[in-house]
């Protein structure tokens, strides 16, 4: 039996939540075995160490029904682990795809707050043996699966792709610097031509961003992002400098929520001033099967 809750950011738009929940219904679908709710980091009624706890109770109770209707006692122990029957085990998967302050310390910190309260040190007067023990395994965060590259570029694919082009991003690029297209912008097919960016959120955590470079560089486009330098607005400036007048922008967000709306408006004012550029907007990654399969393989790998 697996247990699992993914685990999202939060937010006031009630969009990502919806989108989330389409996720692990796709998730549940693919695992009959399993039960998979979601939880948010911030911006929830409880915090986040509260809803894991809730968790872990709703799956006790369960197990309790099971046990009862089964006749077993809660005292039977399985042959194989030498554990209590009612023994718990529950997967945590980050939904995020940046390795940055909520993946590295905010997770981590309300994972151990709620096993601290699920599991307390033992008294060894009234409770010398625990008979519930509940662990709690925060599995790899979404971002960390290699299959992100194949993802990235279905929706490069979907948003229409032109002429590939060849980017040198193992060099620092700001706007003073070039990038080395193999097409050249000022080539005679030049509505054809068209460089991408790959839009993250971007961390306070500069080693968070290497993932974003790598991928950058797989999918052969620029990294930009939202929250720090350099900016998509810094990168479309460089890139219009340079003579491009067909952009592609992927927004490496999960799911539809304000930011992408901000994302969209800035574009849209871009567009406005720049009327001789097109921009292309893709679409964030959804709930979709794709991404489904890959939190199973995160699963897989931890459950095998």
């Amino acid at each position: 039996m697996i247990n699992l809750l993914l685990v999202s950011h939060g937010s006031r738009d009630p969009r990502p939540q919806q989108a989330a929940t389409r996720l692990a219904d796709l998730i549940q679908t693919k695992l009959s075995n399993a039960t998979i709710e979601t939880a948010v980091l911030e911006l929830a009624e409880q915090p986040l160490h509260q809803q894991i706890i809730n968790f872990a109770h709703k799956l006790l109770d369960s197990k309790l029904v099971n046990s009862q209707t089964n006749s077993q006692t809660n005292l039977q122990v399985n042959s194989k682990t030498n554990s209590p029957a009612n023994s718990l085990e529950i997967l945590i998967l980050p939904l995020f795809l940046l390795p940055g302050v909520h993946v590295m310390e905010d997770i981590p910190h309300e994972v151990n707050l709620a096993r601290s309260i699920l599991n307390p040190i033992p008294n060894p007067i009234s409770n010398p043996i625990s008979n519930s023990p509940i662990t709690l395994q925060i599995l790899p965060h979404l971002g960390s699966h290699s299959g992100m590259f194949e993802i990235l570029t279905e929706q490069q694919m979907f948003t229409k792709t032109s002429r590939e082009i060849s980017i040198d991003t193992n060099s620092t690029i700001n706007s003073t610097n070039s990038i080395n297209p193999l097409n050249s912008p000022n080539s005679s097919n030049l509505d054809l031509v068209e460089v991408w960016i790959l839009l993250a959120h971007g961390s306070k955590y500069h080693h968070a961003h290497q993932p974003i470079k790598t991928l950058a560089q797989q999918i052969n486009a620029i990294p930009a992002y939202w929250a720090v330098s350099p900016s998509l607005e810094t990168r479309v400036e460089m890139l219009v400098a340079q003579g491009y007048k067909t952009i592609g922008i992927l927004p490496y967000f999960l799911f539809p929520g304000g930011i992408t709306d901000a994302i969209t408006k800035q574009i849209n004012n871009l567009q406005q001033q720049l009327t001789d550029v097109q921009f292309k907007l893709a679409s964030p990654l959804g709930a979709t099967n794709n991404l489904s399969d890959l939190i199973l393989d995160l699963i897989s790998t931890k459950v095998e």
